[in-house]
């Protein structure tokens, strides 16, 4: 499993089989709630 760690197009990423997760129905669900959610990051991301 090939991490995609400093790849900069998404056509790269699908064409040389790096791992990609695609969370958009987790979104749409999120937003769908309409509860407020705190979202955090890692610093330096």
């Amino acid at each position: 499993m090939k991490y995609p760690i400093g790849i900069q197009s998404f056509e790269k990423m699908i064409t040389e089989g790096y791992c990609y997760v695609d969370k958009t129905d987790l979104l749409y669900q999120l937003v769908k709630e309409g509860v407020i959610y705190f979202l955090s990051r890692p610093r330096r991301f």
